[in-house]
């Protein structure tokens, strides 16, 4: 097995060495040589050397890698250097460090057979990490804890390790937007492993973090912290070491790793209203349990600041949905993710919606939540209503989770303004009592707006505008003289009119308005 400089550094520790290396070059060194006279120099060897031998180097060549006995003088070579004292033996050290590489090799190999026989993942995992000083841990790609290697101390509390350990998963709201936006930035980049230093409670500690990927995929995370003893440039190659030999054996295993966030065929076909044949949904939803005809409602998670979720947080966010709609169907779909989730009595509902809004709240997403739905092959349409009720220009800032008849109107006025011009579905006297005036005409549409809605009612109407209902009675009359008695016509089709004419402009001008 290859080694680099830093592996070889924290090796010879009982040395008490000084390191002086060049990182514009590195190194793979294969083993350890005395440097003598007549010695062809190579780049993948570790060579011992001592005042009377450190001038044989030379200049120019391949980078070569030394441990020196001694004070260390500059030379013209180009040299990654190990400085121990001058009183330590040749021999002694020639032995230590050929000890040191037939370590290695002899560990490469024992986790390499492990892996040919195809052992548990946990036994590679324990063999993989035993060369490193602090405890690591692997997660799926939602940030699940899978397994964990290495020695646990007896106090974790206030550690992030132990958070993950005692909640089973790692919390990305304790991160800042910034710091979340930095790991997946690292992760897009291709980093194989990187530090990270939080700003909450745990920035006493530095965490690494490696990507797991197979392919392209990244199907989870290696994480570790210094709870025992600080990272070393040495111990960060091992890390990296053990990444690359659970990606080895995960090659082809992905399902070990993975929580199966992929839409598959059945569900994608019904929402893109594709012909599935009733009986395949049947069968499809058999196997949780589920009957074609329960009761459903259907919720489609996007982010607040409308921009697509993260495809190295899909996995992280699916998760944190699916444990607060237990036993739900949750995947990535469009830009957002969609949960399917299945008789929730009204109660337990308000519930479960208590816990959606604080999940938003920490995440940062919003929810549209469709109609209760009584046939699942009904999924498209829950679908569109999901997605309309989050179709509003401004999101209130405080408010995370938008139903479907929160943004009704809003969506048919839409529709409509798409179809064809909106004055042009308005009865002529709205717009003229409209243009009445700058001031009142605006008062005097939403006045009769809220009379129509409330069936006439004078009470209900002076009710819901906080007026006295003299005030309410003189305002009607105004509005008679300016269009009429048209809006006490009894025909459905000239109060639909009206209703329609009176919703349109309130809708276009409510935020010049403020209504």
């Amino acid at each position: 097995m290859r080694l680099n400089i830093h592996v070889i550094f924290d090796e010879l520790s009982v040395f008490s060495p000084l390191l002086l290396v060049n990182e514009e070059y590195h190194n793979s060194l294969v083993g350890v040589r005395m440097l003598r006279h007549s010695e062809q120099i190579s780049g993948e060897f570790l060579y011992i050397t001592d005042g009377d031998t450190i001038s044989l180097l030379g200049c120019g060549g391949d980078i070569i890698n030394i441990v020196h006995i001694g004070d260390f003088t500059a030379t013209p070579r180009v040299v990654n250097a190990i400085c121990v004292s001058g009183k330590t033996e040749k021999m002694e050290l020639l032995e230590y460090l050929q000890m040191t590489f037939e370590k290695y090799t002899l560990w490469n190999q024992d986790v390499l057979h492990t892996i040919a026989l195809k052992e548990p993942l946990q036994v590679i995992f324990d063999k993989a990490a035993s060369m490193l000083y602090n405890p690591i841990v692997m997660n799926d790609s939602s940030l699940t804890f899978v397994m964990k290697a290495g020695e646990i101390p007896e106090i974790i509390e206030n550690s992030i390790l132990g958070e993950t350990l005692n909640r089973g998963f790692t919390m990305i709201e304790n991160l800042s937007d910034k710091e979340r936006h930095y790991i997946q930035t690292q992760i897009q980049e291709g980093k194989d492993v990187f530090a990270f230093q939080p700003s909450n409670k745990y920035a006493h500690e530095t965490q690494i973090i490696a990507p797991l990927r197979v392919g392209k995929e990244v199907i989870g995370t290696l994480g570790t912290v210094d709870i025992i003893h600080p990272f070393t440039q040495g111990q960060l190659t091992h890390i990296k070491n053990v990444k690359e030999f659970v990606e080895l054996a995960l090659k082809g295993e992905q399902g070990n790793l993975t929580l199966g966030n992929n839409v598959d065929y059945c569900m994608d076909g019904i929402l893109q209203g594709f012909s599935i044949e009733q009986n395949v949904v049947v069968y499809y939803l058999k196997h949780k349990g589920w009957d074609i005809n329960d009761r459903y409602m259907l919720c489609y998670f996007k982010m607040r600041n409308h921009d697509q979720i993260d495809l190295t947080m899909i996995g992280t966010l699916s998760f944190r949905i699916r444990e607060v709609l237990k036993s739900a169907y949750v995947f990535p779909y469009e830009y957002g993710i969609l949960a399917v989730a299945r008789n929730y009595e009204n109660d337990n509902w308000q519930v479960v919606l208590d816990n959606l809004s604080h999940l938003n709240q920490v995440l940062g997403l919003v929810v549209g939540v469709s109609l209760e739905f009584n046939s699942f092959m009904n999924l498209k349409h829950a679908f569109t209503q999901a997605k309309a009720a989050l179709n509003t220009k401004v999101l209130h800032p405080t408010k995370n989770i938008y139903h479907f008849t929160d943004n009704y109107v809003d969506h048919i006025v839409e529709l409509l303004d798409v179809s064809t011009s909106l004055p042009s579905l308005c009865h002529p006297k709205i717009i003229e009592l409209y243009q009445y005036s700058s001031e009142k005409g605006h008062e005097f549409v939403y006045t009769l707006l809220t009379y129509l809605l409330c069936g006439r009612s004078l009470s209900a109407t002076a009710g819901i505008m906080n007026m006295h209902r003299n005030t309410l009675l003189y305002r009607l009359e105004r509005i008679r003289e300016i269009i009429g008695n048209d809006f006490d016509v009894q025909d459905d089709n000239i109060q639909l009119l009206f209703l329609l004419s009176c919703i349109i402009v309130c809708r276009k001008e409510r935020d010049a308005w403020g209504k």
